[in-house]
């Protein structure tokens, strides 16, 4: 539950860029989302090559798998409508993403609080360098 807040942080700059609004329903919906979209497209690649068989069966388990999907995104729009509310705000939120993941990185590089703050920094340094 917790990399998936951490995810939705991180692309919550680039989504946000991108799209110029970012859902605060995606913090909630991913918990759920990632690794069910795991499982669905783990089954869609794999009824690929089922599609070959003779006699509708590669229809049928198609079908099943495109209606499945279908119904996960009815239920993540379902989901989505108890929490209407988006970010339009775009200046920080790239920022804020790479500092998530700065220090998501040093800290798994193991360097300490010190080096984690240092390596955070420089990273959003070099990012407004890049901005500028």
């Amino acid at each position: 539950m917790l990399s998936s807040a951490f995810l939705w942080t991180i692309t919550a700059g680039i989504v946000l860029v991108t799209f110029k609004t970012l859902p605060i329903a995606g913090l909630i919906t991913n918990i759920f989302a990632i690794p069910i979209f795991a499982i669905l497209f783990m089954a869609v690649l794999l009824s690929v090559p089922i599609a070959l068989l003779p006699y509708g069966l590669g229809a049928t388990v198609i079908s099943f798998v495109e209606k499945s999907i279908l119904a996960f995104e009815y239920v993540l729009n379902w989901m989505t409508s108890f929490v209407p509310m988006s970010i339009v705000d775009t200046w920080h939120w790239p920022f804020i993403s790479l500092a998530v993941f700065f220090i998501i990185l040093a800290r798994k590089l193991e360097l300490g609080c010190l080096r984690s703050v240092c390596v955070t920094i420089c990273g959003l340094m070099l990012y407004g360098v890049l901005l500028s």
